[in-house]
């Protein structure tokens, strides 16, 4: 009604709609809850763009941590060692005490009973001891080799069939090597990273360390990704 009468009032004053081009592509609607399309690499593939640089850790290599990770290696390294030498425990312990029931007499104080037995566990507690102070004594003297050293301020970086050690002693002595490696063995632990490059060579990556601006997460999940790729 309005816009009829201010026609004939004003008739050079024509309102009209405004026409759409149809050649025009419609603008596409966005959907709020649809994620955000990942960054696509400049050759055109698909997948996301990974970080190129090498990851690096500094942190202070103490002897709480030597302690700690060598605890876990040696877990590690000695399993299968240590659950056959418990099995062999058990086994000789059931056997003597089958040898003593059926042949030997047995006093009321019970001390010829228990004698054999006695035996059995200081013969495999000294077995257990020289297995584990031999593999441990082997991987401390890698470790020093390497400039790992109670003290000394370590940077490691992480490479694609690499990893860098740089080592700088209380004494001020600088120590630098190379590790070539794969697919190292790695176990997630409490307390950070433990590598396991090669037979008695390890790394330990606490939590707490430098990772220049990366979360232990993330670096954590980085290294993984570069060792399977």
């Amino acid at each position: 009604m309005f816009v009829a009468s201010f026609s004939l009032v004003f008739p050079s004053l024509q309102w009209s709609k405004p026409e759409r081009n149809l050649s025009q592509p419609r603008p596409a609607m966005i959907n709020p809850y649809q994620p955000p399309a990942a960054p696509e690499n400049p050759g055109g593939s698909s997948e996301t763009v990974l970080h190129d640089a090498p990851l690096v850790a500094h942190f202070r290599w103490t002897e709480k941590m030597q302690r700690y990770a060598l605890a876990k290696y040696m877990l590690s390294r000695c399993a299968a060692r240590i659950t056959l030498l418990s099995i062999g425990m058990i086994a000789m312990t059931i056997l003597m005490a089958i040898l003593m029931v059926l042949e030997w007499p047995i006093s009321f104080q019970g001390i010829p009973f228990l004698l054999p037995i006695i035996g059995v566990m200081l013969v495999t507690a000294i077995l257990y001891v020289w297995l584990i102070a031999t593999a441990k004594r082997s991987t401390l003297t890698r470790l020093a080799e390497n400039g790992l050293l109670p003290g000394a301020q370590i940077t490691l970086e992480i490479r694609p069939g690499k990893i860098q050690c740089q080592t700088l002693s209380p004494t001020g002595a600088h120590h630098s090597f190379e590790q070539p490696t794969q697919r190292p063995a790695y176990m997630n632990t409490g307390r950070g990273l433990l590598i396991i490059t090669d037979l008695d060579s390890i790394f330990f990556v606490p939590r707490k360390a430098d990772f220049e601006g990366w979360s232990y997460r993330e670096f954590r999940a980085a290294a993984r990704r570069t060792w399977q790729a």
